[in-house]
């Protein structure tokens, strides 16, 4: 299960859960996911981190949801500095795969 944090139009900063992230992202792109994310639409992927444990992940994201934009971006720094997958990954992962920049890919497992 991955725990993913999006930044929608307005700044804010959405977070989730999947079991594939890219397919979730292209949902809340597509308008289909959150109703949160229907109403403020993504600008882009910032980071997951996937857990071997689902409750895990479920529990942090309702933790997550909770927090102050700023200290969303920091739980992504710290993922940052543990060296999950983050938005950076994601790119440099992306432009070998020759898919969309930003977007997680499928194939592209994080450690967590």
């Amino acid at each position: 299960m991955w725990l993913y944090f999006i930044e929608c139009r307005g700044g804010a900063i959405y977070t989730g859960i999947a079991e594939d992230v890219a397919e979730r992202y292209q949902k809340h792109v597509q308008g289909k996911g959150a109703k949160y994310t229907r109403a403020n639409p993504p600008v882009r992927f910032l980071a997951a981190k996937e857990f071997a444990d689902p409750t895990e992940a479920r529990k942090l994201e309702w933790q997550v949801k909770k927090l102050p934009r700023e200290k969303k971006l920091a739980v992504i720094k710290q993922f940052e500095a543990e060296g999950i997958s983050t938005l950076q990954s994601q790119k440099d992962q992306s432009q070998k795969d020759q898919s969309q920049p930003g977007v997680p890919s499928p194939s592209r497992r994080g450690t967590g």
